[in-house]
């Protein structure tokens, strides 16, 4: 058997967590163990620390027309942000709209139906070879880069397409 600690105490073969598979640990702890077995010596305690990086996470977006815009347009979107939560990548498509595209922004706090200022503005960013952009969080006027974060995971932001016909968006 084995038992456990992840607190900085020492286990003893009475004293810790008993293992029984797979437990949870902080972003970075220290996991001391000590294997024991009835009749037999105790083995040393064996340690490690383990630094747990946060995984990115995908939001995914379906690009409707927006507003009153008559148009047949759409797309998809997808926003990965980095397990760091300092950028993101941005990917996405869009067809049939009705005239060229004119500018290009990701856009919030607003929920549907709410107008919102510009986050993120794709025109300004360069386009990287696989077709993607990369945000960079930064503080956006009164936004700061935590409550940027907080409108994305909550779902308070939202990539809208300009094209000719719609200067406030198509899409």
């Amino acid at each position: 058997q084995i038992r456990y600690m992840t607190d900085g105490s020492v286990p003893t073969s009475a004293t810790g967590t008993l293992y029984a598979g797979a437990f949870a640990l902080a972003n970075t702890a220290t996991v001391q163990a000590i294997a024991f077995a009835t009749g037999k010596t105790d083995s040393p305690i064996d340690s490690g620390t383990y630094t747990i990086s946060h995984l990115p996470t995908l939001y995914i977006a379906t690009l409707t027309p927006q507003g009153a815009a008559l148009s047949t347009g759409s797309g998809q979107a997808t926003l990965l942000v980095a397990g760091d939560e300092a950028s993101a990548v941005l990917r996405y498509t869009y067809s049939n709209l009705t005239t060229p595209v004119t500018s290009q922004h990701i856009h919030g706090p607003g929920g549907p139906g709410v107008s919102a200022g510009i986050l993120f503005d794709i025109d300004a960013s360069p386009r990287q070879a696989d077709g993607s952009y990369v945000w960079t969080f930064v503080p956006v006027g009164t936004n700061t880069v935590p409550q940027i974060l907080s409108y994305i995971k909550t779902g308070l932001t939202y990539i809208n397409v300009h094209t000719a016909t719609y200067p406030s968006g198509e899409i």
